[in-house]
């Protein structure tokens, strides 16, 4: 299957350059979705920011200011495709209650395998002790046959 592309950008915040008289985007929310091989679907959400040098992003902690930017972006973005926040609550709620499902399932499993591994390596000692047993047998076999024929 050929790769597939669809991308959906959303501008928010455009003030108008009195320079040239046309809107500039300062903020852009972008979602791609793109398939880089059959049966794996790539999801993209990218958040851009433009600011002059005097912006009000703290020295300290300019991320905070950005993922806070991002955040109001994406619940406009939200709000106006229709979205409640109630939804989202239970989205990620049941998200989270699936994440811990998994995780409980991954413990099991993580147990299961460790008993496995405990079980393979008491198999492999008994087998070590039998083959050791057939070889004692086997010598003594020998000294038997060769006290006989001689």
């Amino acid at each position: 299957m050929a790769k597939s592309r669809r991308e959906t950008q959303t501008a928010i915040r455009k003030p108008v350059n009195a320079a040239r008289g046309t809107a500039q985007q300062r903020q852009m929310l972008r979602v791609q979705r793109s398939e880089p091989t059959d049966g794996v679907v790539r999801n993209e959400l990218r958040f851009v920011s433009y600011q002059g040098k005097s912006g009000r992003l703290n020295a300290v902690q300019p991320e905070t200011q950005i993922v806070t930017d991002a955040f109001a972006a994406l619940l406009g973005r939200m709000s106006e495709l229709g979205i409640q926040h109630d939804a989202l609550l239970v989205n990620y709620e049941n998200a989270n209650r699936a994440n811990a499902a998994n995780h409980a399932n991954n413990s099991q499993l993580a147990g299961e395998n460790a008993s496995l591994k405990e079980k393979l390596a008491q198999a492999e000692e008994t087998i070590s002790r039998l083959r050791r047993q057939i070889e004692s047998a086997r010598d003594q076999a020998n000294i038997v046959v060769n006290t006989l024929s001689s």
